[in-house]
């Protein structure tokens, strides 16, 4: 099933999902690496 994510604010990131429809990190829509993904992470970041 998927996991249901509470909506951040529009436009400033994206949530990614890794190929077992969990949480794999949250990447900014500016395409910045430096940020480390959290893997299969569930509830609040």
């Amino acid at each position: 099933g998927r996991v249901v994510v509470p909506q951040l604010d529009p436009g400033s990131s994206r949530i990614v999902y890794d190929n077992n429809g969990l949480i794999s990190g949250v990447a900014p829509v500016t395409g910045n690496k430096s940020v480390k993904p959290a893997r299969k992470t569930r509830g609040p970041l």
